[in-house]
């Protein structure tokens, strides 16, 4: 588990493992289908 802090100060508890690549740590904080408008 790491915790990441977002930028309006909420913090998110992210469940990865040692074998998950960086990609799949990114897709689990903002998922793709999420767009920024």
């Amino acid at each position: 588990m790491a915790l990441s802090q977002t930028l309006t100060g909420k913090e998110i508890e992210i469940d990865i493992e040692p074998t998950d690549k960086v990609e799949r740590i990114k897709e689990r904080v903002e998922p793709a289908n999420v767009d920024l408008l």
